[in-house]
């Protein structure tokens, strides 16, 4: 089955725990044509700039489907194991930058293989908290621990 990568957002669900709504990633709007239907799976890590990096294992056409959403950018990463290219590199470090990384966080970063690249994306994140009076969840807590990239990879096989 198809693998791809992608970068998406962190929603609002209509449900609420304790008068909060409930955070997730957008990429559980697909759960029921990447589990059910096609019988693939992923996972993802919560990155900065209320995002995930998330791996996919669907079908050519749900990958697709995903790919053309709004808010999904699928990365070019296709063995986490090959040496990044050029271009790899030189997106990667434009999507961190927009995302929330600095070029302190991205120069001290070794980005030779397309792990490390996902590696970066995954350096760090903020811990959200939700503000009662906006009705909005603000990342500008402690930092945190991302899931690391190898758990991702392993919870989402060909």
């Amino acid at each position: 089955m198809p693998i791809a990568w992608f970068i998406c957002l962190y929603k609002l669900s209509e449900q609420r725990v304790l008068g909060k709504p409930v955070r997730y990633c957008a990429m559980d709007d697909f759960t029921q044509d990447i589990i059910y239907k096609d019988k693939g799976n992923w996972a993802e890590s919560e990155i900065l700039g209320n995002k995930a990096v998330v791996k996919v294992s669907a079908s050519e056409e749900t990958i697709k489907k995903v790919s053309e959403t709004k808010d999904f950018e699928q990365l070019d990463i296709t063995d986490i194991k090959a040496t990044l290219t050029v271009e790899q590199q030189t997106d990667i470090t434009s999507k961190a930058v927009g995302i929330g990384y600095t070029t302190a966080d991205i120069s001290a970063k070794s980005l030779v293989t397309q792990k490390d690249a996902l590696e970066l994306l995954t350096s760090y994140r903020r811990k959200p908290r939700y503000d009662a009076d906006t009705d909005t969840v603000i990342l500008d807590g402690v930092v945190q621990v991302c899931r690391s990239i190898d758990d991702v990879d392993s919870a989402v096989r060909e």
